[in-house]
């Protein structure tokens, strides 16, 4: 996790009139006073007022997607700078445009910008662009959490789910039925409990599929979904 200090003189954080400044100030409100994100989020859109579609549906991923891969974003990012004292809103404003980066199909020199955008004071802004440049060209010679020498196998998990190591022992302990059943376990029995635990973690992580019912009484099931894929929607 980055250490980063409270929002500095200078560091203006950008009023939330776009997608990635709903995104930015949501972010911001999460990591700094503990909000409620989906509380905050529609505040914010709320707030913006005149975002289409496609901006509310940004910014809906870009804090959920944070949110659940802030660690190894963050494990990312301090690859390429020394970040221990980087301030909250560029360290949020680093996070998002990482996530683009890393995880959308944005173009490398619009996710780069637009992160900078959220960002008001002129060093902070050539850091964050240097970062993210240099994110943009190595993101291919970057360390995964798994292959971190200094990370165990546990604490790698933790990182690239983003999953407290705490939840994770926990967890474990649940399925192998308490501390004493893993204490007795021994060779494949551990491997298949931990297996477990890698399963559960990864699963957590992953943004769950929108289920719709249809009302039959006014459409078909087959009918709702030639319309949802004529209009782009990637469903089943």
């Amino acid at each position: 996790m980055l250490a980063v200090l409270p929002a500095l003189a200078g560091l203006a954080v950008t009023a939330p009139t776009s997608s990635r400044g709903v995104a930015h100030r949501v972010l911001l409100r999460c990591a700094r006073d503990g909000a409620f994100a989906d509380r905050a989020l529609s505040s914010a859109i709320e707030g913006a007022g005149g975002l289409s579609g496609g901006d509310r549906a940004l910014a809906t991923e870009l804090v959920y997607g944070v949110l659940r891969h802030t660690r190894s974003l963050d494990h990312s990012l301090a690859q390429l700078a020394t970040l221990n004292r980087t301030a909250l809103p560029t360290a949020v404003a680093l996070r998002i445009g990482a996530y683009e980066l890393l995880h959308l199909s944005t173009p490398d020199h619009a996710a780069v910008d637009e992160a900078v955008s959220l960002i008001g004071a002129k060093a902070q802004r050539r850091f964050v662009n240097g970062v993210l440049r240099n994110l943009a060209r190595g993101r291919g010679r970057l360390v995964s959490p798994d292959a971190d020498p200094r990370l165990g196998a546990r604490a790698a998990l933790a990182v690239r789910t983003s999953t407290p190591e705490w939840l994770l022992d926990d967890v474990a302990r649940a399925l192998r039925g308490g501390e004493a059943a893993a204490l007795e376990e021994e060779g494949g029995e551990a491997a298949a409990a931990e297996a477990e635990v890698v399963a559960w973690a990864e699963a957590s992580q992953r943004a769950p599929r929108l289920a719709l019912r249809v009302n039959e009484a006014r459409c078909t099931a087959d009918a709702a979904l030639s319309a949802l894929v004529g209009a782009g929607v990637d469903a089943t």
